[in-house]
């Protein structure tokens, strides 16, 4: 199946793609390069870091992600 191809904008395409789980590729040109960024960020980026442990010391050692306790 071949990737669909079309410029990057808000990430619609992409995030479709992800949906139906299909490949998508997103081009962007020069001017366009803060909004490729940030789908990168937003598409490609977070299932790479899927299921890993947190990488801050203290959140491992006691399991958490957000400080209970507000100071």
């Amino acid at each position: 199946m071949q990737p669909a191809t079309r410029q990057a904008g808000k990430g619609g395409l992409r995030h479709q793609g992800r949906r139906t789980a299909t490949a998508s590729l997103g081009q962007s040109l020069l001017r366009r390069l803060n909004q490729l960024l940030i789908n990168k960020a937003m598409i490609e980026i977070p299932p790479k870091f899927a299921g890993m442990p947190p990488v801050n010391p203290e959140a491992r050692s006691k399991k958490q992600l957000i400080a209970r306790q507000w100071g």
